[in-house]
């Protein structure tokens, strides 16, 4: 900005603990960057719940920090604490217009051991025209920053429910707004953000972090919250031919008590004591295939029937993209009256076949109301053209959350859960097209749920055998994965979808791309 000598002004927010609550401070500079000035807070815990301030400063005798606890440790100046419960230091302030006008985002890092993701990113919207810097320049403890939509306080929002932390968001040319965010270790013995690593990481990852995938940053208006999506140049990483594209028809009429699967790639293994690689096609426990083809020709699973699908997946599909859409189609002449005027549960997943028995399940579900019912008329019950479903009347979905279930992921990982809630709006969906797009990058998933309105990254660390593995490592207890020598090593990860949707069928429409490196030489068209 400018001053009113027409001088530049210089802002910036940095993280802080200020009053014992997380904020962000404001500074200013008016001798181009040279020095700093304090101005006030831009944003803080207080703009999102004015209780905090009386909770969170400790008592007058506590203030000058005499407890004898030593700095950065659990319990450090009382309700001070900065992994706390309720007041904690900001990290990593980010803000910025989003691509709606009116509309600006705030966006912050904080850390809290009461939580089970110990490390999390999360954004607060507002109306533009709440914004005043003045309120920060007059040094009375007010924020800048509103946080307000419609009234009312906007409530933190995840920006992603894994293992991502310290994004930063900045403008490309163009004028979209791009994130990218820092991924953190997550095997067994990490802790917290895992900065002390584990003797696995040190000794047989050799690396530790990783960046994600490039996302666009777009306002839903729907449902007043922030997508986030892989860029489109994502798709100049694809390899060729897809290993997979194809859409089929899951047949999940009736009460089942397993979801109903179809393979799309098969594992692909081979043995110690075998020259020739060996196949094996599997599903996870209790899963059944009974889905239909609809594509012929156009639905190709490219496997051990086709000599060259490893060498059309260098990365022995490690590094892939996964497409999936999902349409829940109602048996509309077989619904009865009750069926109606009730939600039914759905659930649509993608599980990834990685060796030796582990497999990572990836899924979505929820509730949604079927045809001619109260609730689906809100949906907006209207009848589409013939082509697109046959006929029938949407579905309609009204409760979802996605999740990443890595209790049988093996290996070094983790068996815990990770996901939450997709905000809908309060008419709900219609259940068409409903996406789940997961980027696979080894050991990182990256999965993004109904076009990126809700995002979970996640680590997995199912490991092939390791004839020489250094004493310091222990081998899993849980893992038939990191075996001992004779155990069958993996040649290709292997992809298979299912579905739970008693009052009809579901549609699925899935590709899978093989990626290569983003590290490149020159320029790429």
């Amino acid at each position: 900005g400018e001053d009113c000598s027409n001088k530049l002004v210089y802002m910036t927010a940095v993280g802080t603990m200020n009053n014992c609550l997380g904020g962000a401070s404001l500074y200013v500079s008016i001798d181009e960057l040279r020095s700093w000035q304090y101005v006030g807070s831009l944003f803080s815990q207080l703009g999102q719940n004015f209780t905090y301030y009386a909770s969170c400063l400790p008592p007058p005798d506590q203030r000058d920090r005499g407890d004898n606890i030593p700095p950065g440790s659990k319990g450090y100046g009382g309700h001070c604490d900065q992994f706390g419960k309720d007041c904690r230091m900001w990290e990593c302030p980010d803000f910025f217009e989003t691509n709606t006008p009116g509309i600006q985002a705030f966006k912050y890092s904080d850390q809290a051991r009461e939580r089970f993701q110990f490390a999390q990113d999360f954004y607060v919207l507002s109306e533009s025209q709440l914004t005043n810097y003045s309120l920060a320049g007059l040094q009375d403890g007010q924020d800048a920053y509103s946080g307000m939509m419609d009234g009312n306080f906007y409530p933190a929002t995840p920006v992603d429910y894994g293992v991502v932390y310290a994004s930063k968001s900045f403008q490309a040319a163009d004028k979209r707004r791009l994130w990218l965010g820092w991924v953190f270790e997550d095997s067994l013995g990490c802790t917290e953000l895992c900065a002390d690593g584990t003797p696995f990481i040190r000794e047989v990852l050799q690396w530790q972090g990783a960046q994600t995938l490039m996302r666009e940053i777009t306002y839903n208006a729907d449902t007043e919250t922030l997508r986030f999506y892989p860029i489109a140049e994502t798709r100049k990483l694809r390899l060729g031919a897809p290993l997979y594209d194809g859409h089929f028809l899951l047949h999940t009429h009736g009460e089942t008590a397993s979801p109903v699967t179809q393979l799309l790639l098969p594992e692909e293994h081979t043995y110690d004591d075998a020259s020739e690689q060996q196949i094996t096609r599997s599903g996870g426990a209790g899963d059944h295939a009974a889905g239909d083809s609809m594509g012929g020709a156009d639905s190709p699973v490219l496997g051990p029937s086709h000599p060259g699908s490893l060498d059309r997946s260098p990365s022995g599909r490690r590094q892939v993209e996964v497409l999936l859409n999902f349409t829940l189609q109602a048996e509309e002449g077989e619904l009865r009256v009750q069926d109606m005027d009730q939600l039914h549960p759905f659930e649509f997943a993608l599980e990834m076949l990685t060796g030796n028995g582990t497999h990572t399940r990836i899924k979505v579900n929820g509730t949604a109301s079927v045809p001619g019912g109260p609730a689906n008329r809100e949906c907006g019950d209207v009848r589409p053209a013939p082509h697109l479903l046959g006929g029938e009347r949407w579905s309609c979905v009204h409760t979802a959350a996605v999740w990443v279930d890595r209790e049988h992921s093996g290996g070094f990982s983790k068996d815990s859960t990770q996901g939450g809630p997709i905000k809908l709006p309060a008419a709900g969906v219609k259940g068409t097209d409903l996406s789940l797009d997961v980027w696979v990058d080894r050991s990182l998933l990256e999965v993004y749920a109904f076009d990126g309105s809700s995002v979970v990254t996640s680590r997995i660390y199912p490991l092939p055998v390791v004839e020489e593995r250094p004493s310091s490592v222990q081998t899993p207890k849980h893992s038939a994965e990191a075996g001992s020598p004779g155990h069958v090593q993996m040649g290709a990860w292997g992809y298979q979808v299912s579905a739970k949707w008693g009052p009809g069928h579901v549609k699925v429409k899935a590709e899978v791309h093989e990626l290569g490196s983003c590290w490149i030489e020159g320029d790429r068209d």
